[in-house]
């Protein structure tokens, strides 16, 4: 399945005075629920440096999750070094026509923004890429993702 980049508007700096866009590798996915009841449409970065998928808690109330009761604590850290508490938990994720269990953390901090405040999360490598093979095409502004016929 292929997806086109997301195309982020953005002003020029010192440093890229030609820049007025940024493409970054963003998809359309769903996240649902253990028991599958509840779910969500969001949007998720495709990055290769994360360890694990990482959304936003307050996404964890439309799935009818309790954030810290239901949830198993790893503090996480990121390019800036400060861990942040992140509960872990079991949900399906959706992306196109797979489906599939991940164990996915969510946390209240550290959540990746576009210029226009559009909030996504992050799939990462336990939980997206260890299921998928996924080539990024950036010429082409293009990322085509095809599940592995094995797991690791």
């Amino acid at each position: 399945m292929k997806f086109p980049y997301l195309c982020v508007p953005t002003d020029s700096s010192s440093a890229f005075p030609k820049r007025k866009a940024l493409y970054r590798p963003v998809i359309p996915i769903h996240v649902y629920s253990p028991d599958l009841k509840y779910k969500f449409r969001h949007y998720a970065l495709l990055d290769t440096g994360a360890d694990y998928n990482l959304f936003h808690a307050g996404l964890l109330d439309i799935l009818n999750v309790d954030y810290l009761k239901e949830g198993k604590r790893e503090d996480m850290s990121g390019i800036e070094g400060t861990a942040v508490e992140t509960y872990f938990h079991d949900v399906a994720i959706e992306i196109g026509p797979w489906r599939y269990e991940a164990y996915t953390g969510f946390t209240n901090y550290g959540m990746v923004s576009t210029s226009d405040q559009m909030l996504y999360g992050i799939l990462g490598q336990v939980g997206f890429f260890e299921r998928f093979k996924v080539t990024f095409d950036y010429k082409k502004r293009e990322i085509e993702i095809r599940p592995k016929l094995t797991q690791d």
